[in-house]
């Protein structure tokens, strides 16, 4: 068990520039657990620490000990775990993340201290987003890492595989959450996005099984319970309605008339602006802009954001009359100046811009008539989704998701003797009962010292293929062309 024994730098870093302590000397328990959840497919991770505290080393208020003023919510924990073997000890990581909360002691004298810790992706998920991302012509891993880049994360901590998918147009705004952003993201690949034991943030789009070893069998000598899910993990019918943005050519996305305003009481003149004064005016549009002239200028060109003025007779002007603009996702805010001595009002004005504007409706339906006469329907239903990003992606997700889910294999939950070497998206053999190859894609485990290692794990059933090389592989053989 590693804690952070001395506090860092405030802002995201690698996990190895920080200073940790070692405190495996105390440990009574440890469990963590990690999982990844379709049709999101974004993992969470989970490690709770039992540790004595007899000694008074985690107790919040003792300021002899070397963690004093670091027992506390957000701070970095590691885990491993791992066996002796000929008198050295081979341990993993299994875990890392942030503290939550403060420390929870027993009743009596605080003698035993538990930490509860959730993994750094969990913690983006629940934060907003920074400031307004607009993406064009963007992959899925692309959009994703944008959004890590807004918490101060570099490449080095992530490991994003290229996605399948691209989305014409895709805004995120400012103060959205982060993890309802990332879930979309990632169902719209059926791919899967976690963070691994070494701390790397993870994207893998939707891939098969191919050419994967399995990296254990497991069979009577190491199953202690074996169970299988019933028919609550069919799919047989995939209904998609999402919409598609994209940029359009440069164009009027704003036009008002206020030809007599200058006749009205100042009050019903919005666009009125006092003698060596100025004026905010708000502008909203019905679609994103991607870019647009926010400095329109006066008796411009009538391809361009321009603007005219008179003054309170009606009479034009031909200067001391200026605007400059701050450009947002959706709404535009205009400073009006009037450096002359008398007051004008603005009788028309124009921006212009590249809209994004929603060019197509994806409205898709796909079902296996065998799977649906055998069980009746099981329907997955999106239609809140619109990072798909054409037909044939929702198409290609909908197959995939049919292929995987339209029959009757279910998932397997085994209890085994523990390994901590497995991890998410390892090929499992089960030679027993429920014979074949499994992908794992839940792990729990318990570490103490009463009971010692034990694991469960959640499979799912999967077909490894093999790739057809052309001069090498026999046709009509086990492998498949990719």
């Amino acid at each position: 068990v590693d804690i952070l024994a001395t506090e860092g730098d405030e802002s995201i870093q690698l996990w190895d520039a920080y200073d940790w302590g070692d405190y495996t000397k105390d440990l009574i328990k440890m469990s963590w657990s990690r999982s990844v959840e379709f049709p999101y497919n974004v993992q969470s991770a989970f490690c709770d620490v039992v540790l004595n505290n007899t000694h008074g080393e985690y107790t919040l208020d003792n300021e002899d000990s070397p963690l004093a003023g670091n027992i506390l919510p957000k701070r970095p924990i590691r885990t491993y775990a791992g066996f002796k073997k000929g008198g050295r000890s081979e341990a993993v990581p299994v875990f890392i993340g942030l503290s939550q909360g403060l420390p929870k002691y027993s009743e009596r004298n605080d003698d035993v201290a538990t930490i509860k810790a959730m993994d750094f992706l969990s913690e983006i998920a629940d934060m907003q987003l920074q400031s307004t991302l607009m993406l064009r012509d963007v992959r899925t891993d692309e959009a994703i890492a944008a959004i890590l880049d807004q918490y101060g994360m570099d490449s080095s901590m992530y490991d994003l595989s290229r996605g399948l998918n691209t989305i014409p147009f895709v805004v995120f705004e400012s103060g959205y959450n982060a993890g309802n952003i990332l879930q979309k993201l990632v169902q719209a690949e059926n791919g899967k996005l976690w963070l691994d034991e070494k701390g790397i943030i993870r994207f893998a789009p939707r891939v098969a099984d191919i050419g994967k070893t399995p990296v254990a069998v497991f069979d009577d000598q190491n199953i202690v319970d074996i169970t299988p899910s019933q028919t609550s993990g069919i799919v047989n019918r995939v209904k998609i309605k999402s919409d598609i943005r994209a940029v359009q050519d440069y164009q009027p996305i704003f036009t008002a008339s206020n030809e007599n305003g200058y006749e009205n009481a100042p009050d019903e003149d919005q666009y009125r602006v006092g003698a060596n004064s100025s004026s905010v005016v708000w502008l909203s549009f019905e679609d994103p802009i991607w870019s647009a002239n926010v400095q329109p200028t006066l008796n411009g060109a009538p391809d361009d954001s321009s603007f005219i003025a008179v003054d309170l007779s009606g009479r034009a002007v031909q200067s001391g009359v200026s605007i400059t603009g701050v450009q947002f996702a959706e709404s535009v805010k205009l400073t009006i100046t009037n450096t002359n001595s008398f007051a004008v009002s603005l009788t028309f004005i124009e921006i212009w811009g590249e809209p994004a504007k929603v060019v197509d409706t994806i409205k898709y339906d796909a079902y296996d008539e065998e799977s649906v006469e055998k069980f009746g329907e099981m329907v997955l239903d999106i239609n809140d989704n619109d990072y798909f990003g054409s037909y044939a992606n929702a198409d290609a997700y909908a197959m995939d998701v049919l292929k995987r889910r339209a029959g009757f294999s279910p998932t397997i939950t085994l209890k085994v003797k523990g390994n901590p070497a497995l991890q998410l998206g390892d090929i499992i053999t089960i030679n027993h009962k429920y014979q074949g190859d499994y992908k794992i894609v839940g792990i729990k485990s318990v570490l103490s010292n009463s009971d010692g290692l034990a694991s469960e794990l959640t499979a799912e059933k999967t077909e490894v293929v093999f790739p057809f090389i052309l001069d090498e592989s026999k046709l009509d053989g086990d492998r498949v062309l990719s």
